[in-house]
């Protein structure tokens, strides 16, 4: 009985032939961590960061630069100017009595800026992982009728606008999630007494004092319809005379 020699290490003997195809998972054979050597990532890898707590968005100093900085205090030739455009205006003029609490405010505005597309890209980032793991699954209870999962926000209630942004159309919190479904109820109920009234065979009133009710109706179907994501949204019936 022949004894099979052991497979080729190349951590353990630099001579034997390794593989050298270079690709995803196959990075250059220098690069490649060899047995014995101190581990690249001794801390493991980094958690991700959830949609939820990513939708917090900005320490509340930075958010308060950004409104004041952003909100409007003028016109010149048309043109709306921000708190941030004219210090920027005085800076270049040289204008400012307090230059240096000026040069301050710039400098904390650049860093709530800098703060801002971080926390944007990393909300972006989470969204497109969210729709990608709970997409399919949404979908496939739907489409069956069964119970959706115990996951908040929807994924369709995720939108990712084509410059990046990311919107919350729906609830992301348990409490909002009973609200919705309270007043999905409530509007649907408005949608029943709609269809009542806009059928003129079942009528048992006056067919003006029935549009009145029904125009009132439609008030409040479009009053609760509006708090509704576009995924859950209903037409409300039209009258027929």
């Amino acid at each position: 009985m022949t004894k099979k020699s052991p497979p080729n290490d190349s951590s353990k003997n630099p001579d034997a032939p390794a593989n050298t195809i270079v690709g995803p998972r196959n990075p250059p054979v220098e690069y490649r961590w060899k047995k014995g050597d101190p581990s690249p990532n001794p801390r493991g890898r980094p958690k991700k960061k959830h949609l939820k707590s990513l939708l917090a968005g900005l320490n509340p100093l930075a958010a308060a630069l950004l409104e004041n900085g952003r909100r409007v205090v003028g016109e010149i030739q048309g043109e709306e100017i921000t708190n941030i455009d004219a210090v920027m205006r005085s800076l270049s003029k040289r204008a400012l009595k307090e230059t240096p609490a000026a040069r301050l405010f710039t400098q904390l505005m650049e860093k709530a800026q800098a703060d801002e597309q971080e926390v944007n890209h990393g909300i972006l980032l989470a969204a497109m992982e969210h729709k990608e793991a709970y997409g399919p699954k949404f979908a496939h209870c739907e489409k069956l009728g069964l119970k959706l999962p115990n996951v908040l926000p929807h994924p369709e209630d995720i939108i990712i606008e084509p410059d990046g942004s990311v919107k919350i159309v729906g609830p992301v919190m348990w409490e909002g999630q009973i609200i919705l479904e309270a007043t999905v109820k409530a509007r649907d109920m408005w949608i029943d007494v709609g269809k009542e009234l806009a059928r003129a065979e079942a009528r048992i009133i006056d067919e003006a004092d029935a549009h009145d009710h029904w125009k009132k109706a439609r008030r409040k179907f479009y009053r609760l319809n509006a708090h509704i994501p576009p995924r859950l949204k209903k037409s409300f019936p039209r009258f027929k005379y």
